[in-house]
Order: structure tokens, then C-alpha cells, then sequence
């Protein structure tokens, strides 16, 4: 693993469906992460009939301020 991860200013790392077929898989690695400032990790599906995929963070350190990690369907997924 990388020994560190920030994330600042509405960063992103991201897996979208916007149509028919679902969302990727979004895997964070890293011995520490930080997220601030807006930054997210996220996999959706917006529209259409798709569905999200799934977010795995492996970390010993995460700190958050002002961020998200999601995953979830706008959609009939």
C-alpha cells in the first residue's frame, strides 16, 4: 500500500453509471487517508436502469473533514 492518500479542494475518485449498465468498483488503498475540503469517493448510478458499485477503503488512518464516501442509485438499479 502507498503510505499516504489527500484528498483537498472537491477531489474525486469515481465510478458512474449514467445510462444502462451499472457502476464500476472503487478500491482505496492506502496506510493513511485524508479527505478534506469537499473531496469524495464514490460510485453511482444516475440514471437508467444500472447500479452502483461498491466502495472498499483499507486503511489504518482516515480522517474526514468536509467529505464523502458513498455508494448508491439515483436510478431504478
Amino acid at each position: 500500500a502507498r503510505d499516504s492518500l489527500r484528498m483537498e479542494s472537491r477531489a474525486g475518485i469515481r465510478s458512474d453509471a449514467l445510462d444502462v449498465g451499472d457502476a464500476g468498483s472503487v478500491t482505496v488503498i492506502a496506510k493513511a487517508i485524508e479527505m478534506v475540503d469537499q473531496a469524495s469517493i464514490t460510485s453511482r448510478a444516475e440514471t437508467g436502469t444500472g447500479d452502483a458499485g461498491q466502495v472498499l477503503i483499507e486503511t489504518s488512518n482516515l480522517y474526514m473533514s468536509d467529505a464523502i464516501i458513498s455508494s448508491g442509485s439515483d436510478s431504478f438499479g
